[in-house]
């Protein structure tokens, strides 16, 4: 038998592999991942499904390959400790990524997310199509009367209106492509606000920051009919929170907070308010105090969000 193995240099090793294999060698000694010495070499998985996606059938017949990918990651994570780089081809976090508002069928005949039985994941980028924005978001938060195309566009408008101001933001993240829809006229649903509460705080600071915050929600708690409910009567958390920045407590301020009930029950949720103080940690990470972070969160998150739901009601 004449196998062929081959170290990565210049990012030529699976076309070097390939073309091994097209000129009579009987197959190929590698890891299922790239790991290996110098910088890694030609691994089996890549290999097996440059040739399922080339049509060989024959490979599908003797291997499992629906499951190479998963082998990839395990493998991988045995051999270094850590998860496999997010760009990594095949077994990556980012492999499945579908970018640009082309039809799949156009962008690739071999539909790599179908073989393994996974959804593809849709970029939220200025090149995203607004059914590629629609996608998103019902595969974030699910289904939703107001998950429609015109939505979906009016998000692709605001990315652009972000590059073009220079303010960066980022889209993919729950928090994130939730808030996007906020800030382009969608109205924050309640699966989001659980969705993103269920969302896990990896910094430590960030969350003695909560924490602290929580503290201060649970004294304004108190002054509430019903106490320990996790949410806080619209008066309550005026004077908690909105004060410095609404200079009375009116119906329009009234109207403003409907920005923040998103289960329209007449009340603010903690795991509602929880949205916009998440969104303000993972795009400004160097928040270093409580005060910082609420107003944060009201100027550059809530108070926009509370303008667009008075022009709503007008």
């Amino acid at each position: 038998r004449f196998l062929e193995h081959v170290h990565e240099q210049w990012d030529l090793q699976t076309a070097a592999t390939l073309g091994c294999l097209a000129y009579g060698a009987d197959g190929t000694w590698a890891s299922v991942c790239e790991e290996g010495a110098m910088v890694g070499h030609a691994s089996s998985s890549v290999t097996i499904m440059n040739l399922v996606r080339l049509g060989n059938k024959r490979v599908t017949k003797k291997y499992d390959c629906v499951n190479l990918r998963e082998a990839a990651r395990k493998v991988t994570r045995i051999t270094t400790g850590k998860e496999p780089h997010p760009k990594q081809v095949l077994y990556g976090a980012r492999a499945l990524d579908v970018v640009f508002g082309f039809p799949l069928d156009f962008v690739r005949e071999f539909d790599m997310a179908k073989f393994f039985g996974l959804e593809p994941v849709f970029r939220m980028n200025t090149l995203a199509s607004a059914e590629m924005i629609r996608h998103r978001l019902v595969n974030v938060f699910g289904k939703d009367e107001q998950f429609t195309l015109e939505i979906g566009q009016k998000m692709k408008d605001m990315m652009l209106t972000d590059l073009r101001s220079g303010r960066k933001e980022e889209y993919m993240s729950p928090v994130g492509v939730a808030m996007l829809f906020d800030r382009s006229g969608g109205k924050m649903t309640e699966k989001m606000s659980e969705t993103i509460a269920a969302v896990k705080v990896k910094s430590a600071h960030h969350q003695e920051l909560i924490a602290e915050l929580r503290e201060i929600w649970n004294k304004w708690d108190k002054a509430d009919e019903v106490q320990g409910d996790d949410r806080l009567e619209f008066t309550s958390f005026y004077h908690g929170f909105m004060a410095p920045y609404f200079s009375s407590y009116q119906d329009d301020t009234k109207q403003a907070l409907g920005a923040l009930d998103m289960d329209n029950d007449g009340y603010v949720d903690w795991n509602e308010f929880l949205v916009y103080i998440k969104w303000a940690l993972n795009e400004y990470p160097g928040i270093g105090t409580v005060q910082e972070l609420v107003d944060t969160a009201f100027q550059k998150g809530l108070i926009p969000a509370m303008r667009d739901e008075k022009i709503k009601k007008l």
